[in-house]
């Protein structure tokens, strides 16, 4: 019987690949927050694009707010403010975090002029944000403010 005498590198390769995939899990778990972030930021443009609409147009037939309330021709920016949280969260509970600017009174404008909506909601990173406060990165790394604005004429 003779013995081979190797490299001493039996079970190295299986090292190295354990070694790289808890390098990739990491990884995974460290970005899957930017889907979260990406989603919401498209979800406050949405919002906004359509609160603005709300905001200006002025339909011939009744309608009403979220809630059921009727409208007078022209939407207050509590309905406005409204809307929008009924436009992102649907019937869900509203975030504290979330936030409606309207520029002007909607009821209050002439034809022709502007008006616009801001929304902005603060994401919540979950392990990420959590990792990042322990390290001592700036709070609002940790859990950022997305915002969208939108911009329209006064019909």
């Amino acid at each position: 019987m003779t013995r081979h005498r190797g490299t001493h590198e039996s079970g190295a390769a299986a090292l190295e690949l354990v070694a790289f995939m808890m390098l990739l899990f990491a990884l995974l778990v460290l970005l899957s927050p930017l889907t979260g972030i990406i989603r919401e930021q498209l979800k406050l443009s949405r919002t906004a694009g359509r609160t603005v609409r709300f905001a200006t147009s002025t339909p011939d037939s009744v309608r009403r707010t979220c809630s059921g309330i009727r409208l007078a021709r022209r939407p207050s920016v509590a309905n406005v403010v409204e809307e929008a949280g009924c436009t992102h969260f649907g019937t869900d509970p509203a975030s504290p975090d979330f936030s409606v600017a309207v520029s002007a009174a909607p009821s209050s404008l002439a034809p022709g002029a502007q008006v616009s909506v801001t929304v902005s909601n603060q994401v919540d990173l979950g392990l990420t944000g959590l990792l990042l406060s322990v390290v001592g990165i700036d709070e609002s790394y940790a859990s950022p403010t997305l915002s969208a604005t939108a911009v329209a004429i006064e019909e």
